[in-house]
């Protein structure tokens, strides 16, 4: 800067001529735009779900998967003895059909509720919700993502992130966001 020239509008590239204003400045539509778009995107991201609650989420929603399974295979069980009884002591012993069950379980749980409404228990219990980056109820798709993202090894650890979001989260598209409470 020198200051025979004087200071210089930043916006115009010309010498200020201005003391409280510049007549030079011409709005930028499109900065404008993005400027709000990102205003919108961080109140967005400070409306997300905390790690404790995702924590929370996470041991509850395994706590009901479990559940979930045991009814299942209960259930199963009962069934198969009922229609072909004796064969459930050559299911119970083939570890791919307990393994397959098992992920099933854990698919079911996950896509169906998230698809149909956007939680879990877990999320129920907490008072988050699944919302993707637009804050529109996620479709099947994304939901199926989502959840198969979750069998990604490691995943877990996707959280100690500098983003604080999964990976299931990333790929998907997708935020936990806690859900406003209705006034009465």
């Amino acid at each position: 800067m020198s200051l025979q020239e004087g200071l210089i509008c930043n916006i115009s590239g010309q010498t200020a001529d201005f003391e409280e204003s510049c007549p030079h400045f011409k709005e930028n539509a499109q900065a404008k735009k993005e400027i709000a778009a990102l205003e919108e995107y961080n109140a967005f991201v400070k409306n997300s779900a905390g790690t404790g609650k995702r924590f929370a989420n996470f041991i509850l929603d395994w706590i009901f998967i479990y559940i979930f399974i045991v009814v299942l295979i209960f259930s199963l069980g009962l069934i198969m003895e009922i229609v072909a009884p004796g064969t459930i002591y050559t299911i119970s012993n083939n570890k791919v059909f307990i393994y397959t069950l098992v992920y099933f379980s854990y698919l079911l749980y996950y896509v169906t509720l998230e698809a149909t409404t956007g939680r879990t228990i877990g999320k129920f219990i907490t008072g988050t919700k699944v919302v993707t980056m637009d804050r529109n109820h996620p479709g099947f798709t994304i939901i199926l993502l989502r959840t198969i993202c979750r069998f990604i090894p490691f995943e877990p650890f996707s959280f100690l992130s500098d983003s604080k979001t999964g990976w299931h989260d990333r790929l998907s598209k997708t935020r936990v966001v806690v859900v406003k409470k209705e006034k009465k």
